[in-house]
């Protein structure tokens, strides 16, 4: 419900698409669909829940989770292998979009290693597991770098433990994405970092090996066959 998936994958400034029942997604770059709150806007215009006077501020939520089951229901996703919904943060996010769809296959919680991530990112899990939505993991980002001129991996910042949070609630890290330069600009360009030259990198095998963890995670819980 944000406008950041649009850039980074090389679609900002593409019109809403409209078909005979509702919304059509986007196309983007290896055979995604997608839809994203960016549609909606024009050029830098701020997404303003709460109105010029800030009179809308006490109803923030429900303009947010109303325009989240538009984007939902009203797009026409046609036949999926999955649907992915990229969430900002916050205690509240998960439980609000498991009102919308309520048969939530499973969850990703992204931290960086810091205490102030990690307290936003525990409370998140907790309510998670409040409201019964399976958990495939934890995600560290940025725990280590990758250098733009040699590519050797390095400590980037280690203020947290990670490890500590996931032992304590029980959830399994999933992977661990090392902060690498050209991602940031694969990102910055619109373009598919691991077509862009990243599908060898450290950061490019920790993006391969965490969808290899999320399909596993679907068939041990359906018994999918593939």
């Amino acid at each position: 419900n944000g406008p950041s998936v649009a850039k980074m994958l090389g679609l900002r400034g593409q019109p809403l698409r409209a078909g005979p029942n509702g919304l059509l997604p986007v196309p983007g770059p290896l055979g995604l669909g997608v839809q994203s709150m960016d549609f909606f806007l024009q050029g830098t215009q701020p997404l303003d829940w709460d109105g010029p006077s800030g009179e809308g501020a006490a109803l923030r939520s429900a303009l947010e989770e109303a325009a989240l089951g538009d984007l939902l229901g009203q797009t026409e996703w046609g036949v999926l292998d999955f649907l992915v919904v990229d969430l900002a943060p916050g205690a509240d996010r998960l439980p609000a979009f498991a009102r919308l769809h309520p048969d939530v296959e499973g969850a990703l919680a992204v931290t960086i290693p810091t205490e102030v991530s990690l307290l936003a990112v525990e409370r998140s899990l907790r309510r998670a597991r409040e409201a019964r939505i399976p958990l495939v993991g934890l995600v560290e980002n940025m725990g280590s770098s990758v250098c733009g001129a040699c590519g050797a991996e390095g400590p980037l910042f280690r203020e947290a433990d990670v490890q500590r949070v996931a032992r304590d609630l029980e959830v399994e890290i999933v992977a661990r994405i090392p902060f690498d330069p050209k991602l940031a600009a694969s990102a910055d360009a619109g373009q598919s970092f691991l077509e862009a030259g990243g599908a060898g990198t450290a950061a490019g095998r920790a993006l391969e090996a965490l969808a290899a963890r999320v399909r596993s995670f679907r068939r041990e819980r359906e018994g999918d066959p593939w």
